[in-house]
């Protein structure tokens, strides 16, 4: 679906299982990442009138524990389990959503409603996705693992075998700029992959397989969108 603006792409959250490999027809090797994606209970609706704009909070993993007591007393009040993860999305079509057991709904039948459940059924049109998620968190690195810098020489008398080098400048600026390649915390950063293939979808069990490498380890976290280049 070519053009699609920001405000109506679909989106919904889920949690990446692991990497795979299926075979296509013609009997080709395609890497695909597996993801449980949803069901997804809808907390709460943001209007324009009341929070002055619009969206929808989803929740999604049920959590072992129960929630801190504003959230659980929301969760209970819904007949939702406890989740881990809580996030506004822009967009849902209401054809996507399947209403609560004991639904409140108006007269004309509305089914988007705090208590509904979206699944991994709202991607069943859509070839391509976006996936953002949080990278693998590696530690405090030295320049060699986080910026691919070569080592040094290390023959005899050599005193450059795995540091970065000089940093600092003359007397003037007589400082160290600011993004200079260095030593620190690597990974755990919020990555964005886009126009990700869908090869396949089970709704039965919640799963969205895509072609390639989504960011993050198995089981973290990710929060999927329908990508605005569709071709």
């Amino acid at each position: 679906m070519a053009g699609v603006s920001r405000k109506n792409r679909k989106a919904i959250l889920g949690r990446k299982v692991g990497m795979t490999q299926i075979f296509s027809d013609e009997g080709s090797v395609i890497p695909v990442t597996v993801l449980e994606a949803g069901p997804c209970a809808i907390l709460q609706i943001k209007t324009e009138e009341r929070d002055g704009y619009r969206a929808y909070q989803l929740a999604f993993g049920e959590r072992r524990k129960p929630a801190k007591q504003p959230q659980q007393a929301v969760f209970e009040r819904l007949g939702v389990a406890p989740t881990y993860v809580i996030r506004e999305v822009p967009f849902i079509d209401e054809g996507d959503v399947v209403p609560p057991a004991q639904s409140s709904e108006d007269a004309e039948g509305a089914k988007l409603v705090p208590g509904a459940t979206l699944g991994v059924g709202a991607f069943r049109e859509i070839p391509r996705v976006d996936i953002q998620g949080v990278t693998k968190g590696r530690g405090f690195a030295g320049t060699i693992k986080r910026h691919n810098f070569r080592r040094g020489r290390d023959g005899h008398g050599s005193k450059n075998v795995r540091e970065p080098g000089s940093t600092g400048q003359h007397t003037d600026p007589g400082r160290v700029f600011k993004g200079k390649k260095m030593p620190g915390q690597h990974g755990a950063e919020r990555r964005k992959i886009r126009n990700l293939e869908v090869v396949r979808i089970d709704e039965e069990n919640h799963l969205l397989v895509v072609k390639g490498a989504v960011p993050g380890p198995n089981g973290g976290y990710v929060y999927i969108e329908e990508s605005l280049s569709q071709s």
